[in-house]
C-alpha cells in the first residue's frame, strides 16, 4: 500500500512534497493513517481537529487521541470545540452544518499559519459513495466523476486507497484510531449507501468498489476532454474587465447546444445546470441573476456578466459636516471643495444656501431619483440613469452619490447633477477628481 500511496503523490499531487499543510484529523482510521503517511511527505504539518460534541464522552476521547498523538510526535495541533446546541436549531442538516464548521475552521488555521494546502482523508470508497449518492439524487457527468484529488487548496492524498487497505495498514503499523459507531447507522443517505447498498451489490458483483472506481476514472477523463473542447469553443466569446468576465450573448445564437457549452464552462464556478438553463431562457431579462457560492452570473444587454459577489458591496457611507469637503473615494478619486484641484476633474457649481448638512456620500438605494430638469421639475430614477449610461450590474453599487441632509440627491457622480442644486451664478463648487 505504501508504494501505491507514494506513486499517487508522485504522479498526481507532487506539489505536496515539502509543502506546508494543514491536515484534518478526526481520530478515525482514515485520517490517522493519512497523518502517518504525510509525515514522510513533508515536515511542515499542522493538525486540525473538530470536536462536534455530538457523541458526549466519545467525542472527547477522539480529541484526546489526536492531541496525544501530536504531542508524542511533536506536531502542532489546533482543536475546535463546538458550542453546546450548535446543531439543535430547527431544520439544520447535521452533516452539512458539520462540513461547514469543519472547512471554515480548516481555512482559518491555514490562513493564520500562512500554509499552502488542506489535506483531508477521503479515500476510494468515499469516492464511490459520492458518485452513487449523486446518481440517485440525479446528476450529470460532472456529478458522476466523484471527488477530485484537488479542489482549490484542498487536497485528498489517499483518494486512490480503499478502506480495506487503510484498515490493514493501520493494523500492520500499529496506528491507534477511534471508531465512530454512528457510521454504522444507516439513517443518513451516505451511510445507507455504505452499509446497505454497496454490500448488497457486492453479493452479485465482486470488487464492486474497484470496478466503480475505474468507471469514475473513465468519466473523469471524458469530462476533461469535453472541458478542453468547451474552453476552445467559448474562448472567442469571452472578454475580461479586471476580475469580471463578460460572455457575449451571441454564443446562444451561434450554437444550438449553447446551454450545454455555457453550463460546462460555468460548472467550475459551482453553478448548477438547472440554474444556468433558467438564466439563459430569460436572456432578455436585464438584471436577472443567479448565484453559486461567492459568484454571481447576471444578464446584461449584450452579455452575461460573471463576477464575485464582493463587487455588490456598497461603498462606505461618509458624512460631510460643512461646506469644506474633502473625501477620498474607494476608487482612489477625490471629492473636494478646494479651488484649482488640477486639470482632470468634473465640477458642479451650486448654491450653498440650498445645502443642509450633514451631506452623505453613499451608494444608490432602490427608489433613488434625481432632478434632471428644474422648470418644470422632472425626476429620473437612478436605476434608469444606470440603464441610459450602460452601467453594468456589477458596477452600480460603486457609483458614489452625494445626498443632501433632507434626502434629496445632489449629484450622481459622473452621471447626473441635480438641477435643483446646480446654479452657475455662485462661486461655490464641488470637484470630482478622478
Amino acid at each position: 500500500m505504501i508504494d501505491k500511496f507514494n506513486s499517487y503523490i508522485i504522479n498526481k499531487i507532487s506539489f505536496l512534497n515539502k509543502s506546508k499543510v494543514v491536515i484534518g484529523v478526526s481520530g478515525g482510521a482514515d485520517s490517522m493513517v493519512l497523518l502517518y503517511l504525510m509525515r514522510s511527505v513533508t515536515s511542515d504539518i499542522i493538525v486540525a481537529h473538530v470536536n462536534y460534541r455530538l457523541r458526549g464522552e466519545q467525542s472527547d476521547l477522539d480529541q484526546r487521541l489526536v492531541e496525544e498523538y501530536c504531542k508524542q510526535h511533536g506536531l502542532p495541533v489546533k482543536s475546535l470545540l463546538c458550542e453546546s446546541g450548535t446543531f439543535d436549531q430547527p431544520g439544520v442538516n447535521l452533516q452539512e452544518k458539520a462540513r461547514e464548521i469543519r472547512y471554515t475552521f480548516f481555512d482559518a488555521v491555514l490562513a493564520e499559519a500562512g500554509f499552502d494546502y488542506i489535506c483531508t482523508a477521503h479515500h476510494q470508497d468515499d469516492n464511490v459513495e459520492t458518485t452513487l449518492l449523486n446518481l440517485f439524487r440525479g446528476t450529470n457527468t460532472n456529478g458522476l466523476a466523484g471527488i477530485k484529488s484537488r479542489r482549490g487548496n484542498v487536497v485528498r492524498p489517499i483518494l486512490n486507497l480503499t478502506k480495506d487497505e487503510i484498515l490493514a495498514y493501520a493494523h500492520q503499523t500499529g496506528i491507534d484510531y477511534r471508531v465512530d459507531q454512528t457510521n454504522l447507522e444507516s439513517k443518513y443517505s451516505r451511510n445507507f449507501i455504505r452499509n446497505k447498498v454497496i454490500p448488497l451489490v457486492a453479493q452479485r458483483f465482486d470488487q464492486v468498489t474497484v470496478r466503480l472506481s475505474k468507471t469514475i476514472k473513465n468519466i473523469t477523463a471524458q469530462n476533461n476532454y469535453v472541458k478542453a473542447l468547451t474552453d476552445q469553443v467559448i474562448s472567442p466569446y469571452l472578454d475580461y474587465d479586471g476580475e469580471t468576465i463578460l460572455l457575449n450573448k451571441q454564443i446562444v445564437k451561434d450554437y444550438s447546444i449553447a446551454n450545454e457549452i455555457v453550463y460546462r464552462w460555468l460548472n467550475m464556478y459551482g453553478f448548477s445546470q438547472e440554474s444556468v438553463n433558467d438564466l439563459l431562457k430569460h436572456g432578455t431579462s436585464i438584471g436577472k441573476s443567479i448565484q453559486a457560492g461567492s459568484y454571481i452570473l447576471a444578464v446584461d444587454r449584450l452579455q452575461y456578466i460573471l463576477f464575485d459577489a464582493k463587487r455588490l458591496e456598497t461603498i462606505k457611507n461618509q458624512e460631510v459636516k460643512d461646506e469644506h469637503i474633502e473625501i477620498v473615494l474607494e476608487d482612489g478619486g477625490r471629492l473636494t471643495s478646494a479651488p484649482s484641484p488640477g486639470k482632470d476633474y468634473e465640477e458642479m457649481v451650486l448654491d450653498p444656501h440650498l445645502l443642509s448638512f450633514p451631506l452623505t456620500l453613499r451608494s444608490w438605494i432602490a427608489g433613488d431619483k434625481i432632478v434632471y430638469q428644474a422648470d418644470p421639475i422632472l425626476h429620473k430614477k437612478v436605476k434608469k440613469l444606470f440603464v441610459d449610461h450602460k452601467i453594468r450590474v456589477d458596477q452600480k453599487s460603486k457609483v458614489p452619490i452625494l445626498v443632501n441632509g433632507d434626502g434629496q440627491l445632489i449629484w450622481v457622480i459622473g452621471l447626473q447633477k441635480s438641477q435643483r442644486f446646480e446654479d452657475n451664478q455662485h462661486n461655490y463648487s464641488i470637484k470630482y477628481i478622478k
